[in-house]
């Protein structure tokens, strides 16, 4: 089996989770049995069948791990779904894999080369990407890493005409920042303030 697209995060407790995707595009891991042991389990498969399109691997205030991805629906792009330990370290395993919700004009599906994952200041996850309306949208959880996240919204109203991510940053300044190219292939960049987005 070849194994593709390999991701390696540090569980709470210090030990190597990899991800990855074998000959068939699905999503797969392994983890040491002890940390810095280099000894890991053999691969399998990360809950049901998803296509590993874009994937990105983040961590919760409380040290979970948590995967994002797409769900191939045509050449663009798809939906987005994400799968978490229930516990830090994956002691009782993972949730089973949640698609994000569907009832937002700007949701799906996403762009393949617009899907970011970020940590903001406070902790709570965020997660960007390129509407099929070519506008970066994003979800966020709702109170730290325990509420549940919130609907598809836009970014801002410049954040219009997009064609491809770039990056998602967190500043010094303890504030996120998007930036992105548009059909113009111009460079723009979104910066969160207190009061919003620019």
């Amino acid at each position: 089996m070849t194994i593709a697209n390999v991701i390696e995060m540090k569980n709470a407790d210090g030990r190597a989770e990899k991800f990855g995707s074998d000959d068939n595009g699905h999503i797969i891991h392994q983890w040491e049995t002890a940390p810095s042991s280099g000894n890991f389990v053999n691969w399998e498969k990360l809950g049901s069948a998803q296509l590993a399109t874009n994937m990105h691997v983040a961590v919760n205030a409380d040290g979970r791990l948590e995967v994002f991805t797409l769900e191939n629906e045509n050449v663009y792009g798809g939906n987005p779904f994400h799968i978490w330990q229930k516990e830090p370290n994956g002691g009782t395993g993972w949730s089973s894999w949640v698609g994000f919700d569907r009832a937002d004009d700007y949701s799906y599906p996403l762009y393949s080369n617009g899907l970011y994952v970020a940590q903001s200041s406070d902790g709570r996850l965020e997660l960007f990407g390129i509407s099929a309306s070519a506008v970066v949208v994003h979800v966020y959880q709702g109170d730290h890493h325990l509420g549940a996240w919130s609907r598809w919204e836009s970014v801002s109203a410049s954040a219009g005409s997009a064609k491809e991510m770039v990056s998602v940053a967190l500043g010094a300044d303890g504030f996120l920042k998007v930036t992105f190219l548009n059909f113009s292939s111009q460079q723009v960049v979104l910066q969160q303030t207190s009061n919003g987005w620019t």
